[in-house]
């Protein structure tokens, strides 16, 4: 609208000035001809205005100019009787036509010139054009490899798992800009085994009769053999393998949603709102979603406007998807979506690397046969619990267990029995303590408890409770041991029975030793050391 009417203006001074110079023209001609009586006048002003015609309209403007100046001319003469023989006439007409040659010919230069400067002015707006294209090009480019460089520093920031899902979430949430948000990983020992659901009984796959590990987390599986040399295919086999699909998706990092939401999405894969982002292993992007939990006595349903799924996938298997809510409802291009897999990629091996790493640090801290904290993880949960007790100014208790007749058993039946018994007996120990106590494997048949903010009349209390309960149980060919399988327990506290972490572990195995001699199947409680235990546990 400015452009038009800047435009108007312009043209509407251009009329302006040449009707101006035209009526000087005309003047000056009237004033020579009737005031000075003279026939003809040889002035060169008559050209300006019909210069500037034909420079600014061209042709059609410099002809019309010529003609109406040329009649100027003529018209005094065609007024007078005798003009035919007037010699003046001729002089008037030959300068008439003189006029008009020069408004053909400045409107024709003019003309080429006008079209020289539209081709111009076309140029350059295509060149602006293509410059700021360009620009948007290199700025999206710029954006991108910030977002990539970003996303980058985020996921390789720490190896702990949910720090990386909370601040991943929140880079993608800001990319997208989402209300709300959920990062679901695959949960693998949620699927069933795939020998049984295939009823396979192929000794020489790597995935057969393995426990500790499913199908698609091992490279070389049988049933995906004709897919091993492409790594894509393979992956794109086991997405959409029954056995995979029978994994749930476990929400580890969310924002933005409530607690019935999440619970709605902690489904199976082949139940997910997700379900087709994960088999087609790319992004999914939904103008409306709508999804219905199936589990019993949960009524959250879940929908909404603008839904964006996001695949976290390595090249060798999938390990998740990032779910974003209330994302701008438009169509993304190949750049958006290739730019989100890029990332997502880039996410999903530092999710890889963070559980390699947690289950690295978890077999480091963990008894292999009882699944218990192992000595050096009880070494520094006691210092732990020592230390914040001290700072609390609250009471602290431990016990040491050995079992009874244990090493008789082992002798009678094996260590392949006595391994199970160990299983058993690891697990009765932690359904007898609250969530918060430490359970650990201390080394051959003893265990050791921790019981945080507990003083030594409750922790007796809890201990007796798990010699009654030991007793009780029968483990398999425990008969034949006299006696049976028993338990008996060494108990101290701190600060009452000791100052520092050395003297209650001696004070608690000085009490198991005196409950050992005492008969066994007994418990017995932390006594005062004497001088030489104190200097043994220095």
């Amino acid at each position: 609208m400015k452009a038009s009417k800047s435009k108007f203006c312009s043209n509407s001074r251009k009329m302006l000035y040449t009707g101006i110079v035209l009526l000087f023209c005309v003047l000056i001609e009237v004033f020579f001809h009737f005031v000075l009586k003279m026939d003809i006048v040889y002035t060169h002003l008559f050209y300006v205005p019909i210069i500037l015609a034909a420079y600014w309209w061209g042709l059609k403007g410099g002809l019309i100019t010529s003609i109406l100046l040329g009649l100027t001319h003529l018209l005094p003469n065609l007024l007078s009787s005798n003009h035919f023989s007037s010699s003046s006439f001729f002089a008037s007409l030959s300068r008439c036509l003189i006029l008009i040659l020069v408004g053909v010919f400045v409107g024709i230069i003019s003309g080429d010139r006008a079209k020289f400067e539209r081709e111009l002015l076309k140029s350059k707006k295509e060149l602006e054009a293509g410059s700021k294209a360009l620009e948007r090009k290199v700025k999206e480019k710029t954006r991108n490899l910030s977002i990539l460089f970003k996303v980058s520093k985020v996921a390789s920031s720490t190896l702990n798992l949910k720090i990386i899902l909370k601040k991943v979430l929140n880079v993608f949430m800001l990319i997208g800009n989402a209300k709300s948000g959920v990062v679901l990983l695959v949960n693998p020992k949620t699927a069933p085994f795939c020998w049984e659901v295939k009823s396979c009984s192929n000794f020489d796959c790597p995935a057969f009769k393995l426990i500790n590990q499913r199908c698609w987390e091992i490279p070389e599986v049988h049933c995906c053999e004709d897919a091993l040399n492409n790594i894509g295919s393979k992956l794109k086999v086991c997405v959409n393998c029954d056995v995979f699909q029978e994994a749930e998706l476990v929400p580890y990092a969310s924002r933005g949603l409530s607690e019935n939401m999440l619970e709605a999405f902690s489904t199976k894969i082949k139940d997910s709102l997700c379900r087709l982002a994960i088999i087609d292993r790319k992004p999914m992007v939904l103008q409306r979603y709508q999804k219905k939990s199936n589990k019993r006595n949960h009524k959250a349903n879940i929908e909404g406007e603008g839904f964006f799924g996001v695949p976290l996938m390595t090249k060798e298997q999938l390990v998740g998807i990032l779910c974003l809510f209330g994302v701008e409802q438009r169509v993304y291009n190949k750049e958006e979506i290739g730019l989100v897999s890029t990332a997502a990629e880039q996410v999903a091996v530092a999710i890889k690397n963070a559980q390699l790493y947690s289950s690295a640090e978890e077999v480091a801290l963990t008894d292999d046969l009882t699944r218990l904290h192992n000595y050096r993880s009880f070494q520094a949960k006691l210092a732990e619990e020592i230390e914040r007790a001290r700072r609390s100014n609250h009471p602290l208790s431990m016990s040491i267990v050995d079992i009874d007749g244990f090493k008789q058993y082992n002798d009678n039946f094996g260590h392949i029995a006595g391994n199970k018994v160990l299983k058993e007996f690891a697990a009765l120990l932690q359904n007898e303590v609250r969530v918060y106590d430490i359970v650990a494997r201390y080394g051959g048949d003893e265990f050791c408890i921790i019981f945080p903010e507990t003083d030594k009349e409750e922790a007796l209390e809890t201990a007796e409770r798990i010699r009654f309960s030991i007793e009780k149980y029968k483990f398999p060919l425990e008969d034949i041991i006299p006696g049976g399988l028993t338990i008996s327990t060494g108990l101290a506290a701190y600060p009452s029975n000791a100052k520092s972490m050395e003297e209650l572990v001696l004070q608690a195995d000085k009490a198991l030793y005196r409950a050992k001699n005492a008969g066994r199947n007994l418990i017995r409680t932390a006594e005062p050391l004497n001088t030489d235990d104190l200097l043994q546990s220095k």
